[in-house]
C-alpha cells in the first residue's frame, strides 16, 4: 500500500507515496474485513446447518446465526485455526515451489538458450499443477472436516440435557 504513487511522477526511480490513497486503501481494507469475516462465518455455519440438519436456505442461515451467537468465541477460534492451517500449507507448498523454480531458473540460466527457458517453464507448470490441485483439495477437505466436527460439538445435546429430556 505504501507504493501507491501520487499523480505527478518523475522519470526517476524515487516516487513520493500518496498518503491519502494509502489511507483510503487501508479504510476499504478494514471495511472489507469487518464485513467479510462475519459473513464468511455465517455462510460456513449455514452450510453445516443445511447439510447436517437438512434445513432450507433461509432456515440454515437463521440456524447459522443462532449457533454463532451461542458460541462466538469458539467459532472465531475455529476460524483462526483454519487461517493458520491455510498459512502453513501455503508456506510449505510455496517454499517448495520457490525452491524448485529457483533451481529451474539456475538451470535455464546456465544453458543460456531461450528455448530451454521456455521448455523448463512449461515442464515446471505441467509438473506442479496437479500437486497444487491435490494440496488445494486436501486443504478444502481439512477445512470442511474442521467446521463439521466443530458444528457437531456445538449443536449436539449435552449429557445433562439428554438426561433431563428422558426423565
Amino acid at each position: 500500500m505504501l507504493a501507491v504513487q501520487s499523480s505527478p511522477q518523475s522519470f526517476g526511480m524515487q516516487g513520493e507515496p500518496d498518503l491519502r490513497a494509502t489511507a483510503v486503501s487501508l479504510g476499504f481494507t478494514c471495511l472489507y474485513v469487518a464485513i467479510f469475516i462475519p459473513l464468511y462465518l455465517v455462510r460456513t455455519l449455514a452450510e453445516r446447518a443445511c447439510v447436517l440438519e437438512n434445513k432450507l436456505v433461509g432456515a440454515s442461515f437463521q440456524r447459522g446465526i443462532e449457533v454463532f451467537r451461542a458460541n462466538p468465541g469458539p467459532v472465531l477460534m475455529v476460524f483462526l485455526i483454519e487461517i493458520g492451517a491455510r498459512l502453513v500449507f501455503i508456506l510449505a507448498v510455496g517454499g517448495l515451489f520457490c525452491a524448485v523454480a529457483f533451481a529451474v531458473t539456475l538451470l535455464a540460466a546456465a544453458s543460456q538458450s531461450p528455448q530451454v527457458i521456455g521448455s523448463l517453464t512449461s515442464f515446471m507448470l505441467c509438473c506442479f499443477t496437479p500437486p497444487l490441485l491435490v494440496v488445494g483439495g486436501v486443504m478444502q477437505s481439512y477445512s470442511s472436516s474442521l467446521w463439521t466436527f466443530a458444528w457437531l460439538g456445538w449443536t449436539s445435546p449435552k449429557p445433562t440435557e439428554t438426561a433431563a429430556l428422558t426423565s
